[in-house]
């Protein structure tokens, strides 16, 4: 967590194992002593988020539930992930950006998934899995997957910019009603019989 912060604070390239050491409380020599380098470290801390997000997606979803409540909750349990591990998530968000392979290789690395890991795959596979027949409309859940996917990001990056200022639940419930509502943001009204004729 020590790295994380330091990594949150200055990016990975710009970040050095005397920062890592200096935030932890140790001294370089004694963090070689357990890593190899930053790339080591940097590795561990994404193949620990790997393992703490796949954990979500493989939670049971309880009986009884709407799909949009259903949605909601998943979402709400990722954001729940996101504040718990938000420096992490920060410095995992900036290396994305920036196209820093060793993100990559720590998250396959640490993932039951394998090379498939990534926030589309396990959206598209969660939405194959947890549906039933017509909550998706005329939309393949490789669609929706991407869609999902894009939507949570943006509003998290956003969130994590703000200062997590919003509760998680309040996030999730604004993600989900964005995803199935649109702009409108809310479930759509049923049509009149004047509005047909129209």
């Amino acid at each position: 967590m020590a790295a994380a912060r330091a990594f949150a604070r200055g990016g990975y390239h710009v970040t050095t194992m005397q920062d890592i050491a200096q935030e932890a409380g140790y001294t370089p020599p004694s963090l070689y002593a357990y890593f190899t380098g930053k790339e080591q470290i940097f590795g561990e801390l994404a193949a620990l988020l790997s393992r703490e997000f796949v954990a979500v997606f493989d939670e049971p979803v309880p009986a009884g539930l709407s799909f949009p409540d259903r949605l909601e909750l998943l979402l709400r349990h990722l954001f729940e992930k996101s504040d718990r591990y938000r420096d992490a998530v920060t410095a995992f968000l900036v290396a994305r950006l920036s196209g820093e392979p060793l993100m990559t290789e720590g998250m396959t690395r640490g993932s039951s998934h394998g090379a498939d890991f990534s926030s589309v795959q396990l959206l598209t596979t969660w939405l194959k899995k947890n549906t039933k027949r017509g909550e998706l409309g005329e939309h393949r859940p490789e669609e929706l997957g991407v869609a999902l996917a894009g939507l949570a990001h943006a509003f998290c990056v956003q969130w994590l910019a703000d200062g997590c200022a919003t509760s998680t639940a309040s996030l999730a419930s604004r993600v989900t009603s964005q995803f199935l509502y649109g702009a409108l943001g809310a479930a759509p009204r049923a049509k009149t019989a004047g509005f047909r004729a129209l």
